[in-house]
């Protein structure tokens, strides 16, 4: 069987499950007839006075058992045959906490102890709200073959989408709890409101989410321009990315490996040419894709520059043992060691869970090498 038949087969198995859990809920009659399943319909509910909106969520509502069982059943499914199952996640979203924090920390002259917990709660708090309105858009798209076949209120898969990214949340939420431990963060009354907020921004998700179901499942388009506006939108919280990677041109211009426009910086120290590039350059990568594939491509990227990182501190010890160093390691080699050897491990996950980013990340790099090699000579070209 080729890759392709056996993932429509398995897609096919997925929804045949699906199917299999709402017609349970619903209780319609069915019967196998050479071995598919016909469903039969379900007798016409009662006219009921209200707001036929009203009437969905309430209905969604009452059918808890459903859209939990759908939503777990996600969960299930998305980390099968895995052997960390959705802590894959987590170990992916603490090593970008990790890495971003402590930049940021180095960048702005603030205590590690005092940034890194603000900045995990406040990501992986717009991690979960990115996701759910992200996958609200497509979430009735993606349930056609349910809802052609039985007749389920359009909330559930509102619901559903709400079941599965807060368990997700509750997985990355021990990265804060161990983040709290090791820096000493004390309990207060604020703390403890953390399930009022949770309940209350759960309940705005789900009707946005709504709404943009039923918008996205008649008008296409949006679902494009909800992502577009999202991927602006998560700028806000990774500009520590953005600001490190024009300092990277800048660096290499200061070297003499980029044209030396890019070491121009503005009155406040920044490199205004380098800033320019870089987000045209991103721009370009957030329209050749939707926001899963870029997430996952710009995912794989980091960890492999954080392999490529870590590597080059054990290469620079080995080769300039007498270089002066303001920077100190601490716990060198074995905690850089350590961090090193997850990082592999976390690069070797992803290019095993994700074949086909892989490959495009990997042909990105392999086309990006001749484009430095003629960089590199015009530059020369140009200093001499």
């Amino acid at each position: 069987m080729s890759p392709i038949t056996a993932s429509r087969s398995s897609s096919r198995a997925a929804a045949v499950g699906e199917l299999a859990v709402v017609s349970a809920d619903n209780q319609p009659e069915a019967a196998s007839v050479g071995g598919a399943i016909a469903i039969g319909a379900r007798r016409a509910p009662a006219v009921v006075e209200g707001s036929p909106l009203w009437r969905d969520v309430r209905d969604g509502l009452q059918r808890n058992r459903l859209w939990l069982t759908l939503g777990w059943n996600d969960i299930r499914s998305r980390y099968r045959r895995t052997m960390l199952g959705p802590f894959w996640t987590v170990l992916s979203t603490a090593t970008l906490v990790g890495a971003l924090g402590f930049v940021n920390a180095v960048l702005w002259n603030i205590s590690i102890s005092t940034y890194l917990p603000y900045f995990c709660a406040g990501y992986i708090s717009w991690l979960l709200f990115q996701t759910i309105i992200i996958e609200s858009c497509s979430s009735i798209i993606a349930s056609e073959a349910i809802v052609k076949v039985v007749r389920v209120p359009y909330s559930v898969f509102i619901f559903r989408v709400l079941t599965r990214n807060i368990i997700v949340f509750g997985h990355n939420l021990t990265i804060f709890i161990l983040v709290a431990l090791i820096f000493g963060v004390t309990v207060s009354a604020n703390t403890l409101m953390l399930p009022i907020g949770l309940a209350l921004a759960v309940i705005n998700y789900a009707w946005v989410g709504l709404l943009l179901a039923v918008v996205c499942a008649r008008f296409r388009d949006v679902t494009q321009i909800v992502t577009s506006i999202m991927l602006v939108s998560l700028l806000g919280i990774i500009n520590a990315s953005f600001l490190f990677t024009p300092r990277v041109m800048f660096a290499l211009s200061r070297d003499g490996l980029f044209f030396r426009s890019g070491a121009m910086v503005n009155t406040g120290g920044t490199p205004t040419t380098a800033l320019l590039i870089t987000a045209l350059v991103a721009m370009m990568l957030a329209g050749i894709g939707s926001f899963d594939k870029l997430f996952a491509f710009t995912a794989l990227f980091s960890v492999l520059v954080d392999v490529a990182a870590f590597g080059t501190l054990f290469v620079l010890r080995w080769r300039e043992p007498d270089l002066p160093r303001p920077y100190r390691a601490r716990g060198y080699p074995v905690l850089p060691g350590i961090v090193f050897v997850g990082a592999g491990l976390l690069l070797i996950a992803f290019l095993v869970s994700s074949v086909e980013n892989s490959l495009y990340a990997m042909t990105g790099i392999a086309a990006s090498y001749p484009v430095y090699r003629l960089v590199k000579k015009l530059v020369k070209s140009v200093a001499a």
